[in-house]
């Protein structure tokens, strides 16, 4: 939110074991000095797994991951930049929403970082549709508070909130487009 990082998340080739990576990013320097990456993770702690979207709430202080990873597919991070490399991502919370064969291919908070809608191919839901939570930070918990069914065909495959927080977008593979008014 204040332009001075970058979290990228994914199955990065040369980067063993680490599929989510910051960089402080320093808009002043030289091409070549950009980026300079502050620390990585691997969200699961082992595995395969692939990190498909990261984004960070509004003020900053966490990051919401989601993806195939292992036992939780979305976990939220409090990030603290100037803690030492090892603790600068912090695991505050975690949840499976569906089982075990879950890819979650898009996270967004609300503006009022409060909320956080996601959208993929999640286990037990109808049609891959999108999951809203509610976040919890001093109790370190996701409530579920809704799915969106659609009528519309096709796995979620992006969702962004409106700037006020009252409506979400839903992108989907088969290119259809809906809009939800919450």
């Amino acid at each position: 939110p204040n332009g001075k990082y970058l979290a990228i998340g994914g199955n990065i080739s040369g980067i063993p074991s680490n599929d989510l990576i910051v960089y402080s990013f320093d808009s002043s320097a030289s091409f070549i000095n950009v980026l300079t990456e502050i620390t990585s993770v691997n969200p699961s702690g082992g595995g395969n797994d692939i990190v498909n979207s990261v984004n960070w709430s509004p003020d900053g202080k966490y990051l919401a991951v989601g993806g195939q990873i292992s036992n939780n597919d979305l976990i939220v991070y409090s990030f603290d930049p100037s803690a030492p490399f090892a603790n600068i991502l912090t695991e505050v919370a975690s949840v499976d929403p569906g089982g075990s064969s879950n890819s979650i291919f898009s996270v967004n908070w609300s503006p009022d970082g409060k909320y956080l809608a996601i959208g993929g191919q999640i286990s037990g839901t109808p049609s891959d549709d999108l999951i809203v939570y509610s976040f919890d930070p001093s109790a370190s918990s996701f409530t579920r508070l809704t799915q969106i069914a659609s009528a519309n065909p096709g796995t979620c495959i992006s969702v962004n909130w409106s700037p006020d927080g009252t409506f979400i977008a839903i992108g989907r593979i088969s290119s259809s487009l809906n809009i939800n008014n919450l």
